[in-house]
């Protein structure tokens, strides 16, 4: 899926011989204490992972090619339009929306929003796109932040839609 994207710089594993070469994670200085933003954050361990729920190291650039796939709909030879309705459809009622097999979808009066967020030891990421508008954003975070609502932010930004708690 990677290579076919032209995500070239982007891999499905982190491996300890990745130490050195990917960014590394941060987190709170400790555990036992809830953080408010206020104090440094110190950098994490490496978390060697092979798994499919958050294993992917990718840079802004390759992001890019998968946030295309997500406003075309798909993309030839990687993933077909049948194959994107699915990954894309209303499978699982959530909080704000539905749930296909990858991608949460909320509307609202005047956007569908498709996205998708995670994160690993130390790092958040955050993908939302708006295909009426042909238009995404993603954000990558280095250490512990809510990604979610701040690229949510981004997106309406890039809309020039207001930001208020009901189109949260």
């Amino acid at each position: 899926v990677l290579i076919p994207l032209g995500m070239t710089s982007s891999t499905a594993s982190v491996t300890s011989t990745d130490h050195g070469v990917d960014v590394r994670g941060h987190r709170p200085p400790r555990d036992d204490a809830a953080w408010r933003g206020d104090t440094e954050q110190t950098p994490d361990t490496l978390f060697p992972t092979c798994t499919a729920d958050g294993a992917i190291a990718a840079t802004p650039d390759d992001m890019a090619h998968y946030l295309r796939l997500l406003l075309n709909g798909g993309a030839e030879g990687v993933l077909e339009q049948d194959d994107f309705t699915l990954l894309s459809g209303r499978h699982t009622p959530a909080d704000d929306g539905w749930y296909g097999y990858g991608l949460g979808t909320e509307e609202s009066s005047d956007q569908i929003r498709l996205g998708h967020g995670g994160g690993m030891v130390g790092m958040f990421a955050d993908v939302q796109v708006d295909r009426d508008r042909g238009i995404g954003s993603c954000l990558l975070v280095n250490g512990y932040a809510d990604v979610s609502q701040a690229n949510l932010h981004v997106l309406r930004q890039l809309c020039d839609l207001p930001m208020t708690p009901e189109t949260w």
